[in-house]
């Protein structure tokens, strides 16, 4: 397995406790991917992105250069082989524990995670607010087979192979714009990845003690002695968006 992650610049000294949590947590190969910049971070393998060089370059009205690879881009970028398995991460996270037992192997699914529970209907979230959709709800639904129990998975974190890492990439570098253009807010991004897998992939949701956080709606995650805890396990990813600290 390898574990990956992008950032620009901005978020480098943030994402410090990410960095240092997955070295302390997990010994195999460790990737970022370095938007506009290059660095070095202990433990890891950078690879400058050059901004010039980034096909999916939509911008969100809510956050100034927003730039992600976390559609499959990256594979552009290094010499992967179809059957590398790649665990592709946001970096606002810290691993707790370590990964050694979490056995994932991918032939062609993706392995991900939920944000909230129970996890949110698709319909209903491309109509929050802050999304600013400007389409028809009904026809843009029947446009992209979004069904009415069809239900969103964070994109924080994905695991898949490359082989499907590819494949993803390639059908979002074909309907992005179209997509992406009728809303305004960054997190449009995890509904098209959403939509893509869902109509293209066999994939599987894992146990909440994978990913987990405290702001997740309907957790039963609960914070002990400075650990995230889920039914007496340490949960492997929290998701702190930056706001908390915990122990790794």
């Amino acid at each position: 397995m390898i574990i990956a992650t992008s950032i620009t610049e901005s978020y480098l000294e943030k994402s410090k406790p990410f960095f240092e949590s997955v070295n302390k947590n997990y010994k195999g190969k460790k990737i970022c991917f370095c938007i506009g910049f290059i660095t070095q971070i202990d433990g890891w393998e950078t690879i400058e992105v050059p901004i010039e060089r980034i096909q999916c370059k939509w911008q969100p009205k809510n956050r100034k250069d927003f730039y992600t690879l976390q559609y499959g881009e990256f594979v552009d970028y290094y010499d992967f082989k179809d059957d590398d398995q790649v665990l592709f991460l946001d970096s606002d996270m810290i691993l707790q524990r370590p990964i050694s037992d979490l056995l994932l192997t991918s032939k062609g699914t993706f392995f991900v995670t939920d944000s909230s529970f129970p996890a949110a209907k698709i319909k209903d979230v491309i109509q929050y607010p802050e999304l600013g959709f400007s389409g028809d709800v009904d026809g843009f639904c029947k446009g992209y087979n979004i069904q009415d129990d069809s239900r969103e998975f964070c994109v924080a974190f994905m695991y898949a192979n490359i082989r499907s890492w590819r494949k993803l990439y390639v059908i979002v570098k074909s309907i992005h714009e179209k997509f992406l253009n009728q809303f305004i807010h960054h997190s449009a991004w995890q509904t098209l990845i959403n939509i893509i897998i869902m109509n293209h992939f066999p994939y599987i949701r894992l146990n909440p003690v994978v990913c987990n956080a405290t702001w997740y709606l309907g957790t039963k995650a609960k914070r002990e002695n400075n650990k995230l805890m889920y039914q007496n396990s340490e949960v492997y990813f929290v998701h702190t968006k930056f706001n908390e600290e915990y122990e790794y």
